[in-house]
């Protein structure tokens, strides 16, 4: 049986973040749960170039996750969420609850209250198992693997680089740019999954993970600049490190979570055994993720929550 490691990039997570996974998609979506629609809005508050934004918007429109909706009287259009888009909604409430905790104290301010509007209370969204309801820890997941599934590359090759510096033009709104800058590209996001699994060593990474080691190098750097991974000196003779998750690490978790369950429904076939599957202690069924209200412990989407 293969290595969990060994077949990343072709799990549901990767197959998300070949759709979602550069920050110029993660800013579009951003904006889309603010409630930005038109291209000029979306291009004034993400700072990308009008080029650079077409071609997501273009791209996100043919994935399924965004739709043109004519406006009325008017040859122009905007873009909506589709129900695949707006199934989305666990990954955007992941990064706003990490953004809160760990953002620069120079980040944009975010509301730091939501409310429900079914229970009428302000409260703490919790990624939970749909099958014993406790929230979920990294710990009490495991995983299992389909050696039918080959292992697959990106077919978006922008999203194999890291993305670039997001231009400050007087409007871009800095919401949510901790987290982006954080895991807001590809292999940024799947080394730190294979970190998840186990992996903590240069050379795991780049045997198990098939990565360029001049790409690895820089996201490693990346993660450790960011504090989400620590580099730990363990031997002197010739100089080794390996590379620890930090507490800001596991709570990214549910991001990735929400990634592999966002692909798990929309991108592969139904009944068909992902090449990495997810259980949780209380079974053997797939981990079935669900964000629930801390308070009426119902599930939560976008519709019924209120920002404050």
């Amino acid at each position: 049986m293969k290595s969990p490691l060994s077949l990343i990039t072709a799990s549901a997570t990767a197959k998300s973040l070949n759709i979602v996974g550069d920050q110029w998609s993660y800013l579009v979506l951003r904006d889309m749960f603010l409630g930005r629609h038109r291209f000029e809005e979306l291009l004034a508050s993400t700072g990308a170039s009008r080029g650079t934004l077409t071609k997501r918007l273009q791209n996100l429109v043919e994935q399924g996750v965004l739709y043109r909706n004519p406006i009325s009287q008017s040859r122009r259009f905007e873009y909506r969420l589709t129900d695949k888009g707006l199934s989305l909604y666990p990954l955007a409430i992941a990064a706003w609850l990490w953004e809160l905790k760990w953002a620069k104290e120079e980040a944009a301010p975010l509301p730091r209250t939501l409310i429900h509007k079914n229970c009428n209370r302000a409260i703490q969204p919790i990624y939970s198992c749909r099958f014993c309801h406790e929230e979920i820890c990294v710990h009490d997941v495991h995983y299992t693997t389909n050696d039918q599934q080959p292992s697959i590359e990106s077919d978006l090759p922008t999203q194999q680089r890291r993305s670039r510096n997001i231009k400050n033009n007087g409007t871009t709104d800095k919401t949510l740019f901790h987290v982006i800058d954080a895991v807001s590209d590809r292999w940024t996001s799947l080394i730190l999954a294979g970190a998840f699994m186990g992996a903590d060593r240069f050379d795991t990474f780049h045997k198990e993970l098939n990565v360029a080691t001049n790409i690895l190098a820089d996201r490693l750097k990346k993660l450790v600049q960011n504090d989400i991974l620590t580099r730990v000196h363990y031997q002197e003779s010739p100089p080794r490190y390996s590379y620890k998750l930090t507490p800001k690490a596991y709570d990214l978790y549910s991001l990735l979570l929400s990634l592999h369950q966002w692909g798990k429904r929309w991108l592969e076939a139904p009944d068909t055994p992902s090449a990495i599957e997810l259980t949780h202690k209380c079974s053997n069924n797939p981990l079935t993720p669900e964000l629930l209200c801390n308070c009426c412990h119902q599930p939560l989407r976008s519709s019924d929550i209120l920002f404050k």
